[in-house]
């Protein structure tokens, strides 16, 4: 085997090797992502369909000494954002979206801003009204990743 082809061949193997050290890396720091709402605002009750319209600001925290870019062309995107009572584990409401290129620094917080979350008045409001008055730690928020088209959820 000629040098050239080692050498060629001994940085493809450090490339590949670093590839999954990263990847690794950014999935442990990914799991640990907490997210909370910041704002709500634009509230509106849409009586035909009884639910209610809101748009809310999320605030990504990174706890990690990993910075994390969701930014990489649309390999990685937040599909959907949940909201959960924590204590029965009901769905109060639910985003859909497709939002990618966040980037959230090392022990830092990003915020995405003005996502559109419904609540559906029977099953999201009254069966958690609880969660409008002093309980707001029952709140739970699930986000779904779309990391290259597999999906994962993280909790918070």
């Amino acid at each position: 085997m000629k040098n050239t082809t080692k050498i060629i061949l001994g940085i493809g193997a450090s490339l590949v090797g670093y590839s999954i050290y990263r990847a690794n890396e950014l999935k442990n720091a990914v799991a640990q992502i907490t997210a909370k709402i910041s704002t709500i605002s634009n509230v509106k009750v849409v009586w035909d369909m009884l639910e209610i319209s809101l748009l809310a600001d999320l605030q990504l925290i990174n706890p990690t000494n990993t910075a994390i870019g969701l930014n990489s062309a649309g390999a990685i995107k937040i599909k959907r954002i949940a909201f959960y009572n924590r204590s029965n584990n009901s769905l109060i409401g639910e985003a859909l979206t497709d939002i990618s290129g966040i980037a959230i620094e090392k022990q830092s917080t990003s915020i995405i801003k003005d996502i559109a979350v419904t609540i559906p008045v029977l099953t999201g409001l009254l069966s958690n009204i609880e969660l409008f008055g002093a309980q707001k730690e029952l709140l739970a928020i699930e986000l779904t990743l779309s990391i290259f088209g597999k999906e994962y959820k993280i909790n918070s």
